[in-house]
C-alpha cells in the first residue's frame, strides 16, 4: 500500500529537472537565449519576406514562388514553438517548479507539439516534393492556397493533438511542458519519438537519393549541347537544391532530439545530451533565417516574388 501512495500519477509528482543539484540555471538560461535569438530571426525572416515582396514588388502571398511561402511556413512554425516554449522555460526558471495550473502547461504542451508535428511534416514534404523536380523535372503544385500542404502539415497533426489533450497525455517534463512522463509516455513515444525518427531517417534517404540525381543529372547535361534541355535541367537542379537547403536546417535543428528521444526509451539520457537537445531544437528561426539569407544574397538581382523557385 505505501508504494501504489507514493507512485507517481502524473509529471506534477516528480522532481523539476536539474533543481536539486543546483543546475536550474545553466539548463534554462541557454534555452532562454536561443528561443529569443530565434524569435528575432523568425521577426526578421517574415518582415525580410514581405518587404522583398509586398512592399516592393507588390506581389500578393500565394503569388510569391514555393520556396519563398515555404520560408514563411517554416517561420511561423518555428515562431509559434519559440513563442510558447519562452513562457514554460521563463516559468519554470522563474517559480523553480512546474507550470501550474495544469490546464496552462497542458496548453502549452499542445501548441508545441502541433508546431513541432507541422515543422516536421513541411519538411518532410519540401524534401519529397525536391526529390520529384529533380527526378521528373517538374514543380509540384499544393492545390490553391496551398491548401494541400497546409491541411498536411496542419490538419493531420491537430486531430492526434486534440487527442491527447482530451486523454491527459500532456503535462510537465521537469523542464518544459511537453508529453506527460507518466500518464503520457506511450504518446510521447508514438507520437513524438517514433515520428521524429522515421522522418529523420526518411529525410535522409530522400536527401541522398537527391543529391545523387543532381550530380547525375549536371554531369549528363554539362555534355550536353541542346540549351533549352540544359537550361530545364539547370532548372530542376537548382529548385531541388533550394530545397536541400531546409532539409539541411531540419537535420541540424532535430539530430539531439533524435539522440535523446531514442536514449530516453533506455535509460535517462546524462544532463550534456538534454543541453543539446534544448539547444538545437530551439534555434529553428535562426538556421531557417540563414537559409533565406543565403538564398537572397546568392540571388540579389532577380525581381521580387521570383527569387527562387522551389
Amino acid at each position: 500500500m505505501a508504494t501504489n501512495a507514493t507512485r507517481p500519477q502524473s509529471g506534477y509528482d516528480l522532481p523539476v529537472y536539474g533543481l536539486a543539484e543546483g543546475l536550474l540555471y545553466s539548463i534554462h538560461v541557454p534555452a532562454l537565449f536561443c528561443i529569443a535569438l530565434s524569435l528575432v530571426c523568425v521577426v526578421c525572416t517574415i518582415a525580410w519576406s514581405v518587404h522583398c515582396n509586398w512592399t516592393v514588388g507588390r506581389v500578393r502571398f500565394f503569388h510569391w514562388t514555393q520556396g519563398e511561402r515555404n520560408i514563411v511556413y517554416l517561420a511561423v512554425c518555428d515562431g509559434g514553438f519559440n513563442l510558447v516554449h519562452l513562457f514554460d522555460h521563463a516559468q519554470y526558471l522563474w517559480y523553480a517548479d512546474h507550470v501550474r495550473p495544469a490546464w496552462l502547461c497542458s496548453l502549452y504542451s499542445f501548441v508545441i507539439s502541433e508546431f513541432i508535428a507541422a515543422q516536421h511534416l513541411l519538411v518532410n514534404l519540401i524534401a519529397v516534393s525536391a526529390c520529384v523536380t529533380i527526378h521528373r523535372e517538374r514543380t509540384v503544385r499544393f492545390g490553391r492556397c496551398d491548401w494541400k500542404l497546409l491541411a498536411y502539415t496542419f490538419g493531420g497533426s491537430l486531430v492526434l493533438d486534440v487527442l491527447c489533450l482530451a486523454v491527459g497525455a500532456y503535462g510537465p517534463t521537469g523542464s518544459f511542458c511537453y508529453f506527460d512522463p507518466v500518464s503520457g509516455v506511450l504518446a510521447h513515444i508514438l507520437l513524438s519519438v517514433a515520428p521524429l525518427v522515421i522522418f529523420f531517417s526518411a529525410n535522409v534517404i530522400v536527401y541522398i537519393l537527391t543529391y545523387r540525381k543532381i550530380y547525375q543529372e549536371e554531369k549528363k547535361h554539362a555534355q550536353v549541347l541542346c540549351q533549352a534541355s540544359s537550361t530545364a535541367a539547370s532548372s530542376a537542379s537548382r529548385a531541388a537544391r533550394t530545397s536541400m537547403l531546409f532539409v539541411s536546417a531540419f537535420f541540424v535543428q532535430w539530430w539531439s532530439s533524435v539522440v535523446w528521444g531514442v536514449w530516453q526509451l533506455l535509460e535517462p539520457p546524462p544532463l550534456i545530451m538534454h543541453q543539446f537537445a534544448t539547444t538545437f531544437c530551439n534555434i529553428g528561426g535562426v538556421l531557417n533565417f540563414g537559409v533565406f539569407f543565403l538564398l537572397r544574397r546568392s540571388q540579389p538581382t532577380v525581381p521580387a516574388g521570383t527569387a527562387y523557385q522551389t
